[in-house]
């Protein structure tokens, strides 16, 4: 008699290790897919300030080359939303209803013409004067 009740006590207690085991083994899985989720957004954030940072550049590029050349330091860069390209000198405007999307090439560069879409960039500029 003892040998059955022991034997029913082991399936029980294996029943519950097993359901301890797949509840722990489930709670890891979740807190992986949150870590992997959180480092993707991350990894966008990051790209996403390290772009707006490059546009920065560009329009204190375009600033400082119309001090330079003894033109209004505002020259080319007015109030509004534009599009910036890393080996151009100018800015584009930006159309609300259509707008264009950065892309990433195989080289690893980014432009509007070719590559994967990534992100959408605009550079948005307010530039606050005092008029006299």
């Amino acid at each position: 008699m003892k040998n059955k009740l022991q034997k029913g006590m082991t399936f029980l207690e294996l029943l519950v290790a097993m359901f301890v085991l797949i509840v722990g083994i489930s709670g890891v899985a979740a807190m992986l897919s949150n870590t992997m989720s959180a480092s993707n957004s991350n990894v966008s954030r990051l790209q996403a300030a390290y772009l707006a940072g490059e546009g920065v550049e560009i329009v204190r590029n375009i600033r400082d080359n119309n001090i330079l050349n003894y033109n209004g330091w505002h020259n080319g860069i007015s109030p509004g939303s534009w599009e910036v390209v890393y080996d151009s000198m100018t800015l584009s405007g930006v159309d609300p209803a259509n707008p264009n999307f950065l892309k990433i090439d195989n080289n690893g560069f980014y432009n509007y013409d070719v590559g994967v879409i990534l992100l959408s960039k605009e550079l948005l500029i307010l530039i606050l004067m005092e008029m006299f």
